[in-house]
């Protein structure tokens, strides 16, 4: 596991001195891996004006990553503020990751490199396809590169491409021509010269993914058989898709293919700053902020991206979608299909096989072969196995016809007048050409499997670049799943900070790729929010807290958010469990039962509602969970605070006391015009619910309004903890939310309605005795939490929606009232046109 963190700073070259000054480091401990100009820059709390720098942090060991990470960034922003310079913008950690491989052989043998050096063969084991011949890939039945590259010639000399994997063989005989040793980098710490990217495992005992690198090259790029190597008996050719492009061979892994996100966006920043024009890499892994800065710089600058599908083991527990950074639309997802026609998915037994989807990815996957395709053997100069496999095998073969299209039509591409439009026409050149059905697969198991079909270099070649007016440019990658932004409150958070809360939503975001209960909890993540169900969301983010061994920050999240702990899931490989201690458990808490009137108390005077007088509303039980404080006297709650001050009689009513256990036993006081802790039970209750059904309709807490002021001329504001109610606030025909004062005030005052209605001329009117007045004005409070900008009347729509927006959830209350719908489809005889109590509001008000 790395210790290592890592951190976006503002600024550039000023970023790294700030940063070893802040956390007071040496010059070994801090490292810059990205430069991120102005347009990338504005990431949390940053200004869009301002570029931006991802750093490596040595940062010290802790037991959880993302703990490592929430005590760096509690302690950055007084570092960097004390310093004076700079800004946390961004963190994460800097995870070690690992591509899986089929690693049977390895785990076989110890024997060492040089007694290994026999050739392999197709292998069709766990249902994989085997094709005609040694080199049989190449041809025109399949991916066609043999006749493509033919047909390009030395033109793909002129095409850059930057090769990220674990190195290069030297020695053997399938290095490519024209190999930019020159260009060569290695990033992976404390292994090699930073200037030499050769695969350190070829004199090592055999191990797992030993050579992946020199595999992986020479399916890009690799140089010409004479026809005597073993198994490829008379093959006289260049067993690389693309044998004559210039390659940068970059080293972001070791020899076990193990790697960091750091090490990734290395690769990839190093690639733009030396102009490649197609990035080959056949590895991936979790989504991170910083890869999505590198993914977003390298395609604004032209620069062609395809990565790896992923791999997964039939029949073992681990996550089958696309991994990261092939995930992202801007990126070409290679895909795995196989001789026979079939996707490089459903084998049997416990035999490695390709990733797909989800859906929407799929418009910017493409397939090619695999497996039993070329794999040059490290350490053994001569051998180029045909047992190549994985969805690292596809990788390069696309990446071959990325850079043969674009030494076809070079010229003209680089005439766009924006980078960003080459990546576009190459990608359509190769999805237009792939053929979207296969011998064994429709075009919609195609579609669902592979993408946008089987990968047609030749074919590719003859589309020619598209008018600029016809390309269109990508959303940005984003490094979150886009429905955690509302799991988490959107602009307003419980979180500490939104740079904490953006944390949170990533370290929730890669739980999908390590554990496959997240990742199939929901069927596509990359939905609309409004897309995904709410029970969806739920198991998702249960199977996090359960599984996904969460951060402390997240965890108590998770466990509030979801009402319970995480459940303990069993290792199956651990000691048996010692016998349970029988322990007596303490029944759930119910709802909190309060009557309440139905409507208002006009509805009882009328002797047709008579039986409709009061309901009894079902609310959570309002204790604060942070310090397990009961229900107070007011009532005074987790959400709200009701306060009985009378100014106009100059009176302080008592406060109700709902946790007396004689109001307990009996749901509450009963309804009364006269006594005033049955207002203030009213206000509560019918507010409370209110609120319950924001929160599910937004699938998270409700939250209020911060309240401005003014201090020192300056315009400030605070978080409000609980939204005030006044039930006797003032004596008047109104009742209104303040967001100046972030509470809901109600009026009262005579009424002055004509004879024929059920309240008596001169009596009072309460408006905090109205279940449509409270409903009403609750959702003017709620609606401000979620966008405070509504509340300015740019034009007239503005105060309007407001208004009916209030009105209509306090209609759609009436028909959460069982008592109220059953009276009412009784008394109308199922004619809801005649409901007028279902369709009216504030009735006695209004009167």
């Amino acid at each position: 596991m790395s210790d290592a963190v890592l951190v976006k700073v503002r600024g550039k070259g000023q970023a790294l001195a700030a940063a070893r000054t802040a956390f007071g480091l040496g010059a070994g401990a801090v490292e810059p891996i990205l430069s991120v100009p102005a347009a990338r820059g504005a990431g949390i709390g940053a200004d869009a004006a301002d570029d931006a720098t991802w750093l490596r942090i040595d940062a010290g060991d802790a037991e959880h990553p993302w703990d490592r990470v929430h005590a760096l960034a509690q302690s950055a922003a007084s570092a960097f503020a004390a310093n004076g310079r700079g800004r946390i913008v961004d963190a994460e950690p800097d995870l070690a990751q690992r591509w899986e491989h089929d690693n049977r052989d390895a785990a076989a043998t110890g024997v060492d490199a040089p007694e290994q050096c026999r050739f392999d063969d197709q292998d069709d084991g766990g249902g994989k396809a085997k094709g005609d011949g040694a080199g049989w890939s190449l041809r025109d039945a399949f991916s066609q590169l043999a006749a493509a590259r033919a047909r390009v010639g030395d033109r793909l000399a002129n095409v850059r491409v930057a090769h990220l994997d674990t190195g290069y063989d030297p020695d053997h005989r399938t290095l490519p021509q024209n190999l930019r040793r020159d260009l060569q980098r290695n990033f992976v710490k404390s292994d090699g010269a930073p200037d030499d990217a050769t695969d350190r495992s070829r004199h090592l005992p055999l191990l797992s993914n030993r050579g992946h690198g020199c595999g992986t090259l020479s399916l890009l790029a690799g140089n010409r058989l004479d026809g005597a190597a073993p198994g490829w008996d008379g093959f006289v050719d260049f067993i690389g898709g693309a044998p004559l492009a210039q390659i940068i061979p970059i080293r972001i892994a070791d020899s076990v293919v193990r790697f960091t996100t750091g090490t990734m966006v290395q690769g990839f920043g190093y690639a733009v700053d030396n102009d490649a024009h197609v990035l080959s890499m056949s590895m991936g892994g979790v989504a991170s902020r910083a890869l999505v800065d590198a993914v977003n710089l390298a395609y604004d600058r032209g620069l062609v991206l395809v990565t790896a599908g992923g791999n997964n083991f039939s029949h073992l527990p681990t996550p089958k979608s696309i991994v990261f950074p092939a995930r992202w639309r801007r990126v070409l997802a290679a895909c795995g299909v196989m001789a026979n026609g079939r996707a490089y998915a459903g084998l049997s037994g416990v035999t490695m096989q390709g990733n797909f989807g989800p859906e929407a990815k799929m418009d910017t996957a493409l397939g090619a072969y695999t497996p039993n395709v070329p794999w040059a053997q490290i350490g053994c100069a001569n051998i180029v196995d045909m047992d190549g496999a994985g969805t690292s095998a596809a990788t390069p073969q696309i990446a071959a016809a990325c850079a043969l299209w674009l030494a076809e039509h070079l010229e003209r591409v680089l005439q766009y007048p924006e980078p960003w439009m080459r990546v576009e026409a190459v990608r359509h050149a190769l999805f237009a050409s792939a053929t979207k059905t296969t011998p064994r697969m429709n075009a919609q198991e195609t579609r669902r499997k592979i993408g946008q079909g089987v990968m047609r270099a030749l074919e590719a070649l003859a589309i020619a670049p598209p008018d600029a007016a016809a390309l269109t440019r990508l959303p940005p990658a984003k490094a979150s799943w886009g429905w955690l932004h509302l799991i988490f409150g959107g602009g307003v958070s419980l979180t500490a900070s939104p740079a904490q809360r953006a944390m949170l939503e990533l370290e929730l975001t890669q739980m999908a790729q390590r554990h496959q209960s997240v990742d199939e909890a929901i069927d596509d993540p990359d939905r609309p929010a409004e897309e995904i169900p709410p029970a969806a969301i739920d198991r998702y983010l249960q199977a996090a807290l359960d599984e996904g061994n969460p951060s402390r920050a997240l965890r108590a999240f998770l466990e509030r958010r979801l009402g319970q702990p995480a459940r303990v899931i069993a290792d199956r490989d651990a000691a048996p469990m010692p016998a349970p201690v029988r322990e007596v458990r303490k029944p759930p808490l119910p709802d909190r039962r309060l009557r309440v009137y139905a409507l208002d108390p006009s509805v009882a005077k009328n002797l047709d509602f008579a039986d409709l007088n009061e309901t009894t509303l079902r609310l959570p039980w309002d204790d604060v969970p942070a310090t397990g404080e009961r229900l107070r006297p007011g009532p005074v709650g987790e959400y709200l605070e009701v306060i009985d001050v009378d100014p106009a009689s100059n009176k302080v009513y008592e406060p109700v006391d709902l946790n007396d256990p004689v109001v307990l036993a009996q749901d509450g006081w009963p309804p009364s015009e006269g006594n005033p802790q049955f207002h203030q039970q009213m206000v509560y209750a019918v507010a409370m619910t209110t609120i319950r059904h924001f929160e599910r309709a937004l699938g998270r807490k409700a939250l209020w309004a911060p309240q401005r002021y003014v201090d020192n001329g300056k315009l400030k504001s605070r978080w409000v903890r609980r939204l005030r109610i006044y039930p006797h606030a003032l004596r008047d025909d109104n009742a209104y939310y303040s967001p100046a004062k972030v509470a809901l005030l109600f009026g009262y005052f005579p009424a002055e309605s004509s004879g024929d209605t059920a309240t008596t001329t001169g009596s009072l009117v309460f408006t905090c005795l109205s279940s449509d007045v409270i409903a009403h004005e609750m959702s003017h409070a709620l609606l401000d939490g979620l966008h405070r900008r509504f509340q300015e009347a740019s034009n007239p729509d503005v105060p309007a929606f407001h208004e009916a927006f209030a009105d209509i959830v306090a209609l759609f209350q009436h028909f959460t009232m069982t008592d109220l719908v059953r009276f009412e489809i009784a008394r109308s005889r199922g004619k809801l046109s005649a409901a007028n109590l279902l369709g009216g509001l504030a009735r006695q008000f209004g009167e």
